[in-house]
């Protein structure tokens, strides 16, 4: 070793050699002062004059490799190593905007001149092997990695390969780059081309502007403090509630069946689209500039017009057309329209161009079982598939997208009364992970047992606190939910809990006829509530489950939304 370093060192300098200053210059695009100093000129005594370069191996072994000036009938260098048989060719300062990674020696020293460290295998256009990634990486590692392999199928592999192996060293991936050729470069073109071409500011701009290496399979997201307390977030992405439905978050709406989980998501989407300063009357509404996709598998277009109808009564026409602009909602007419599992490709497909073609800032899903990847709810996989499939599809188009699923849940009592206490995240059918994964989640519960009053609870809200409960009832008129501040709790706890009521708030069916005689024998029901109420001081709950008691017994009648006293009201 001592004595290839010796006589290495014996050899002429490539610069000061007319051939091979004419050589580097003409085919490489490397004036003089760019040509590296131990770069050295050799007589081979078969080949002829040639470039000796020196590389070293892991160890630190030196490596000398001889290319020929004058070219074979097929235009190549002749190539030996005259000392080892592998190693690398390192050239350019350390601790600059990168280190390149090139296919030959040449390449290298066009980028050195532009200002980047730059390495390349002395035995071709290869990746590093593992001892030398290690070796770069040992140290303080280079502010990014730019692959600068030849513009072919051989380069293009190799500079993939490269950014694999810099990943499997535990690089990150966001800061290696690959060089993006011109679009009309010959096959074959390199940095060497591009310095001759268009000089070295090119080569510097083609490196500095190198886009960033897309790995297969991307590692996590992983943030320093720095990043952290840097980020600022966006003003907007607050849509209901403290964050209970935000910008790129998933919401769960859950309920049992028929107590109107549909209904009350329709009235969310008008409600956020007329500028309504609180859903349901008492969460507030952020956003009235929101794009809402409802994408629903169970009701027909009579249901759907009947609902969008009573949403848009008393509407103006710039409301009218505000939620015309803003508002779709999907409407199964065929079989194919109302299977829309997330195991059939074709279905997300579909799901994924409905949702670029709107764009939508809030997508509703009704119900997740019809979206369901898999047979079994209860499995915690097929729910982590189907809902990773989910989010792909709601924000393949924009990540920012929120969704709100709405499913439904366990019925009968028990159901009803662990969602509100310690048991209200559970209150879902099927697997639990569905609740670990979205980021809140609202009940709907029977008030009672007609489902007349319905509440509305709070099962989790991971960034934001949890609303109160609160109870609201179906307008007869209107076909809206309206807050009912007076429902009795207390008597809805001890109904399902199967306790004795605290306080005993009796009303008889006199009393009702006595306070519907005093509002002239005719009345919409919810104002007869309120006479109820103030004539007995019971509970909104107890003064609706009379009157749906006499109406049963035929006691009084309802026509159009009103009360009779009566026979004659009674509808034909």
């Amino acid at each position: 070793m001592a004595t290839a370093n010796a006589e290495f060192a014996r050899l002429p300098l490539a610069r000061d050699h007319e051939d091979a200053r004419r050589l580097l210059k003409k085919d490489y695009g490397l004036a003089k002062e760019h040509i590296p100093e131990n770069w050295r000129v050799f007589e081979h005594p078969r080949l002829g004059a040639g470039i000796v370069y020196q590389g070293f191996d892991a160890e630190e072994q030196p490596s000398f490799k001889f290319k020929s000036l004058e070219r074979d009938t097929h235009g190549k260098r002749n190539m030996r190593f005259l000392f080892g048989k592998t190693g690398t060719l390192t050239l350019g300062e350390p601790g600059g905007p990168g280190l390149v990674v090139a296919g030959g020696e040449e390449k290298c020293a066009v980028a050195a001149a532009a200002g980047y460290e730059a390495i390349t295998r002395l035995d071709g256009e290869k990746p590093l092997d593992k001892k030398m990634l290690d070796l770069i990486l040992a140290g303080e590692r280079p502010a990014r990695i730019i692959l600068a392999n030849d513009h072919d199928e051989a380069g293009a592999k190799a500079n993939r390969a490269s950014a694999e192996a810099f990943e499997l060293a535990g690089y990150p991936a966001a800061q290696i780059r690959i060089v993006e050729w011109p679009p009309d470069a010959n096959s074959g073109f390199d940095l060497n081309d591009l310095a001759k071409s268009d000089g070295t500011e090119a080569v510097r701009a083609a490196l500095e502007g190198a886009p960033a290496y897309e790995p297969k399979i991307p590692p996590l997201d992983v943030w320093d403090i720095d990043r952290v307390f840097g980020y600022e977030p966006p003003e907007n992405d607050k849509f209901v509630g403290d964050f209970l439905i935000s910008a790129g978050q998933l919401a769960l709406l859950i309920g049992p069946p028929d107590i109107g989980k549909s209904r009350l998501a329709v009235q969310l989407a008008f409600e956020l689209l007329l500028g309504k300063a609180k859903w349901l009357g008492t969460i507030s509404i952020h956003r009235s500039d929101l794009k809402v996709l409802i994408i629903q598998t169970e009701n027909n277009p009579r249901r759907v017009k009947a609902d969008f109808a009573s949403q848009l009564r008393g509407c103006s026409p710039s409301q009218r057309e505000m939620v015309n602009r803003c508002l779709r909602i999907h409407i199964p007419r065929t079989v194919e329209d109302s299977a829309l599992g997330l195991d059939d490709e074709v279905n997300v497909e579909r799901l994924k161009k409905t949702i670029r073609a709107f764009d939508p800032d809030l997508v509703i899903f009704d119900p997740y079982g019809d979206f369901f990847a898999g047979e079994n709810e209860n499995d915690a996989m097929q729910t982590r598939k189907t809902i990773k499939k989910l989010m792909e599809v709601a924000q393949s188009h924009n990540p920012d997208t929120a969704v709100l699923l709405v499913h439904h849940a366990r019925s009968g009592k028990a159901a009803a009364a662990g969602a509100e206490g310690w048991e209200r995240g559970a209150f879902g059918r099927g697997s639990k992970a569905l609740l670990s994964i979205a980021r809140s989640q609202i009940n709907v519960i029977p008030g009672d047992k007609d489902g007349d009053a319905v509440i509305i609870a709070c099962g989790k809200n991971n960034n934001g606190r949890r609303f109160e409960r609160f109870a609201v009832r179906l307008d007869d008129q209107s076909m809206r939910y309206r807050p009912d501040p007076d429902f009795d709790f207390e008597q809805w706890e001890s109904e399902v809990n199967n306790r004795k009521a605290g306080s005993n708030k009796k009303v008889t069916p006199e009393i009702v006829k006595m306070a519907l005689e005093s509002l002239g024998g005719s009345k919409m029901k919810r104002k007869l509530v309120e006479k109820i109420r103030e004539v007995t001081q019971c509970s909104s709950t107890v003064a609706y489950d009379n009157i749906k008691k006499m109406i049963e017994k035929e006691e009084l009648f309802e026509t159009a939304g009103s009360i009779c006293l009566l026979p004659a009201k009674k509808p034909v």
